[in-house]
């Protein structure tokens, strides 16, 4: 993962610390690991960097992302599932995506699959459950199939700061 530097002062009797002497801790290793005040990111999700001297503390929290760079980055999250089959994970937008006109054909697609004893078939859904922040960028001249965007959205899933410029729909009604 990419790797950070805190900018942080730690104050003893208005004397700074020895750095040295300073330990840090993770709250949680599968977000990220901290090393004398440098973050690595190792997935994304929340955990909180602790920096102690002897008996004092202060902890803060981190928000780890992962950025959308690409159309390719973007289109990829259709493989970032859970053990259900959904969408999740943070996503953070960190430029304009062009798509050129290319279709999408959406992350979470209503497939008819399964059986129940009415028509053969029942729906299985799979959700996108995951934070995409636009980041006040912008999706552009994208053709959107079918479902939409992001198809079936779940209770958990969420898109903001996100412009949506010269967009095509397949049936009307299925922007998002």
């Amino acid at each position: 993962g990419e790797t950070y530097s805190l900018q942080y002062l730690f104050l003893i009797d208005d004397r700074e610390a020895d750095s040295e002497k300073l330990t840090w801790k993770s709250s949680n290793e599968e977000i990220l690991t901290v090393q004398n005040g440098q973050i690595t990111a190792v997935s994304t999700g929340n955990a909180m960097v602790t920096v102690s001297y002897g008996a004092l503390s202060r902890s803060v929290s981190c928000d780890i992302w992962s950025p959308i760079r690409t159309v390719e980055d973007f289109e990829a999250l259709r493989n970032k599932r859970d053990e259900d089959g959904n969408i999740v994970g943070k996503y953070l937008l960190t430029n304009d995506l062009d798509f050129g006109g290319k279709t999408f054909e959406g992350f979470c697609p209503n497939a008819e699959t399964g059986s129940n004893s009415s028509n053969g078939y029942a729906p299985q859904h799979h959700y996108f459950a995951a934070t995409l922040d636009g980041n006040g960028y912008a999706i552009r001249n994208m053709t959107v199939a079918m479902s939409g965007i992001v198809g079936a959205m779940g209770k958990q899933g969420v898109i903001r700061n996100l412009e949506l410029d010269q967009i095509t729909t397949w049936q009307e009604g299925t922007m998002c």
